[in-house]
């Protein structure tokens, strides 16, 4: 698989309205809570993200010693995490394609991603929900190509709203795949583990938060749960995140070679479960990339890359219609993108998923997930493998299932296994067989 691809491997889509089943319920999915801190904090969370990262009742330390508390009082929040995943293969298969490990899981990898962001909060000088963010990020992957391995920026922005919260407005250094398409399972970073994700947003230049990039995104929310936003950004390097640490090991620099700017566009439409309301969250989105990409149909560089993708997520059985229990349930949903196959080395991805959340009582925070997932390759690259006179395959198909339950305050383990039919990324070998990976999860939240 792409390198970018098999970073996500197990990566899942849902509903970050479905957030709700863990944060309304964080008394009784593993217990009594810790004493919840006595300051609201709300004001004091990252604003404007799709996913939703847990409030100090959900943390290993609600308030130690009073240090978030003191901190808030001069309106100073925190959050952070580290998110760690482990891959390994139990199929007979050839652990090292063409002299080195090719796919997550072929020889036994762990990957662990570490963020701290600290917030402050600028509505107490009268700006609408003003807040700065500041943020940095250490990735470490024991496949080296799935990393990089680096300590960097994670973000540096400003928001705020206008017009009674109408249009939001976020600028600086962000990581745009938190701000848009939705790639994480109740909205939660921990999620990881429900299967295969579609890269192609980030493969056309979409910053993450290992390589944070600068943008601004303007956000107008219509009637009735319509949305629209819109984001201008300096796109990715277009030769992968290799390329993009050892340019901007730092993640300060505005540009790297051959890369340009990026336009994004998505149209949604969202509504999240209440009391006879079943959840529901369509979106579609355009993206424009003027980087200068490897052109695998005439060689050399060019510039028109571009991507599209369209999700839609329903939640059609509610289990318990009462307030804070509504996310309860099971949903489904389907993806589908493309990119241009002479830029793109996954050109069409196309997904279905089936999950359910709280579907026992006594267990209101766990989920279960089945995904169904297929790559398209570059047909310009599968040709020109075959002229080499090598084995390529034009695709691959994925079925994950996948267990995931908060254990205690702050902490989420999941456990799963996922099939691959054709792991390796268009050229394989007569021994590189199929992958049957083992998948495992931890997050911790403080």
């Amino acid at each position: 698989m792409l390198k970018a691809f098999a970073l996500s491997i197990c990566a899942g889509f849902l509903l970050r309205a479905t957030c709700h089943a863990a944060e309304l319920t964080e008394d009784t999915a593993f217990g009594p809570a810790p004493v919840a801190p006595k300051v609201d904090f709300q004001s004091l969370r990252i604003k404007g993200l799709i996913v939703a990262l847990p409030g100090p009742q959900d943390t290993i330390d609600p308030d130690f010693a009073g240090i978030r508390s003191s901190l808030a009082a001069l309106g100073i929040g925190y959050v952070g995490y580290t998110n760690n995943n482990f891959y390994n293969n139990m199929l007979p298969a050839e652990r090292s394609t063409f002299g080195q490990q090719v796919y997550n899981g072929q020889k036994p990898t762990f990957f662990t991603n570490n963020v701290m962001q600290m917030t402050y909060d600028l509505s107490r000088y009268g700006i609408s929900d003003g807040q700065i963010v500041v943020g940095g990020i250490y990735n470490y992957d024991t496949w080296e190509p799935a990393g990089p391995n680096a300590f960097s920026l994670a973000t540096l922005s400003y928001y705020q709203t206008f017009l009674n919260r109408q249009v939001e407005l976020k600028v600086g250094y962000l990581a745009n795949v938190v701000e848009y398409w939705g790639p994480f399972l109740a909205g939660n970073l921990s999620s990881s583990i429900f299967g295969p994700s579609g890269q192609i947003p980030v493969a056309a230049g979409l910053s993450a938060w290992a390589w944070a990039k600068p943008a601004i995104n303007i956000k107008v929310n219509g009637p009735e749960g319509l949305y629209d936003k819109f984001g201008v950004q300096v796109a990715s390097s277009p030769d992968g995140p290799f390329a993009e640490k050892a340019a901007n090991p730092t993640g300060l620099d505005w540009s790297t070679p051959n890369s340009g700017f990026l336009a994004i566009n998505e149209v949604g439409y969202r509504k999240e479960a209440a009391p006879g309301q079943l959840a529901t969250w369509v979106r579609a989105a355009a993206i424009i990339n003027t980087s200068r990409y490897v052109d695998f149909e005439f060689g050399g560089r060019n510039a028109g890359n571009y991507a599209a993708y369209l999700l839609a997520d329903r939640q059609f059985v509610q289990l318990a219609p009462v307030e804070g229990q509504t996310a309860r349930g099971w949903y489904a949903g389907l993806t589908a993108m493309y990119a241009p196959p002479e830029f793109n080395r996954v050109s069409e991805y196309y997904e279905a998923r089936l999950y359910g959340i709280g579907l026992l009582p006594s267990r209101p925070g766990d989920m279960v997930s089945l995904v169904i997932s297929c790559n398209v390759f570059s047909q310009y690259l599968v040709d020109a493998a075959v002229r080499g006179g090598q084995l390529a395959h034009t695709e691959n198909f994925s079925i994950t299932a996948a267990y995931y339950a908060p254990v205690a305050p702050g902490i989420r383990v999941g456990i799963g296994l996922g099939y691959t039919n054709n792991p390796t990324p268009v050229v394989y070998t007569p021994k590189t067989g199929s992958a049957l990976n083992v998948l495992a999860n931890a997050t911790m939240y403080w």
